[in-house]
């Protein structure tokens, strides 16, 4: 796993260190705007780049072939397909409590919201990588594509609605909102368990 994630890594440094940049430009330019809500949601869209990254590299390389060479089992292939989702979806997780509760100072709106940034890349790349191991990298612009319009209309729905969001979860305070966002992760966490589980189906059936 290791190796895998290593591999990632070394292989497009370059680019990944000006998707850092331009993460950091785009941060910047939210606080200074005042839109600080917008950065736990940054973190939806980088897991998604650099997934796209990986399966391109390895496509031109054809690394599959190599890999599956070697004592690595397809299992831990695919799972390693998953960690960047998980990390980014833990750093949007922590960003999100912290960025929502200094805005609107409600610890419940705050929680919520930030179970909701965990579980955003999580869905996403769920949805995006059994696309990719199936269709291959020629098809995976479509997924892409489908993919970022429904995030970006999701984000301007959250961002122009988010004072009715705000009203409903006061509405629930009678319910536990440790309960709802308790519920928003672990439901965010069966997805990604079906979504590695059908990859790793898929893999395993595949011929390279």
């Amino acid at each position: 796993m290791k190796a895998l994630l290593y591999k990632d890594l070394v292989s497009s440094k370059s680019t990944y260190l000006l998707l850092l940049i331009m993460v950091g430009v785009i941060a910047g330019i939210a606080i200074t705007q005042g839109a600080m809500i917008i950065i736990p949601f940054i973190f939806a869209y980088i897991p998604m780049i650099l997934g796209a990254i990986s399966f391109g590299y390895e496509s031109q390389s054809e690394f599959p072939k190599f890999v599956f060479t070697t004592p690595i089992s397809r299992t831990t292939y695919v799972k390693s397909k998953y960690c960047f989702s998980v990390l980014f979806g833990m750093m949007a997780f922590i960003s999100g409590l912290a960025v929502f509760g200094m805005e609107y100072g409600s610890l419940d709106f705050a929680l919520i919201m930030a179970a909701t940034s965990f579980a955003v890349p999580i869905i996403f790349v769920a949805l995006q990588i059994p696309f990719v191991f199936e269709y291959g990298v020629e098809k995976e612009g479509i997924i892409m594509v489908a993919t970022y319009a429904v995030l970006f209309i999701t984000i301007r729905l959250v961002g122009k609605h988010l004072n009715r969001m705000m009203d409903l979860v006061r509405a629930m305070n009678r319910i536990n909102s440790y309960l709802i966002s308790a519920a928003i992760v672990a439901g965010a966490i069966c997805i990604l368990v079906v979504s590695i589980h059908m990859s790793c189906v898929i893999v395993k059936r595949k011929e390279y």
